[in-house]
């Protein structure tokens, strides 16, 4: 199973965060498929590639602090696919959602190394 993780603390309010998280998804070609307090879940739309090379996105974000300045937020793309590329679907998409997160202001890393498991 190919698995890629990344943390992000976000500088904008609980609403706002999750309405960026929702254009993240949108600009990434992803359907939402799931979402509750602290947890969304968006997953590859099927058509282009194998069924087990379709990624699945989980975003988790700690709702239990809500007066400090910034909102931790974490990512985390699979599929059933075995990594045995670098360059695989998983990452290949995985690394797409990465570069359009770069793109928003108040997003900043908490690390810039993915952890690949």
């Amino acid at each position: 199973m190919a698995r890629y993780t990344c943390s992000y603390h976000v500088g904008l309010p609980e609403k706002e965060m999750i309405a960026s998280l929702k254009e993240i998804i949108d600009e990434c070609d992803l359907n939402l498929t799931y979402e509750t307090g602290g947890y969304i879940m968006a997953k590859e739309k099927p058509g282009n590639v194998a069924f087990p090379k379709l990624v699945e996105v989980e975003i988790l974000y700690d709702r239990t602090k809500p007066d400090q300045d910034s909102i931790q937020v974490d990512f985390v793309a699979k599929n059933e696919e075995l990594p045995l590329q670098t360059q695989n679907h998983c990452y290949h998409i995985f690394n797409g959602i990465q570069s359009i997160i770069n793109t928003k202001k108040p997003w900043e890393p908490e690390s810039e190394n993915p952890q690949d498991d």
